[in-house]
């Protein structure tokens, strides 16, 4: 809920942040460790972010953030993922 209010889903959500759920889950993938920090405080990664720091948020709810928004990048890539045909 937090996070829609700026970030979006292609027409849906916010758009006030320039980075879709879509680049939130690339980074989610790929760096989990940087992903919690900057959602706890995004400003010690980015002095000139205007996200609000989330710095009560624990380990299991960065998790939970963590996982939902891996599933976005499991999306998009399966969607742009080359289709092998199958051998017998």
């Amino acid at each position: 809920q937090n996070c829609f209010r700026c970030h979006n889903m292609g027409d849906e959500g916010g758009q006030k942040s320039g980075r879709p759920w879509t680049v939130l889950a690339t980074w989610a993938q790929a760096s989990p460790d940087y992903f919690a920090a900057y959602i706890r405080d995004p400003q010690s990664k980015n002095p000139k972010a205007e996200m609000p720091a989330f710095p009560t948020y624990d380990d299991p709810t960065i998790a939970a953030l963590n996982a939902y928004f891996r599933t976005f990048a499991n999306s998009a890539a399966s969607k742009s993922a080359p289709i092998e045909k199958a051998t017998p």
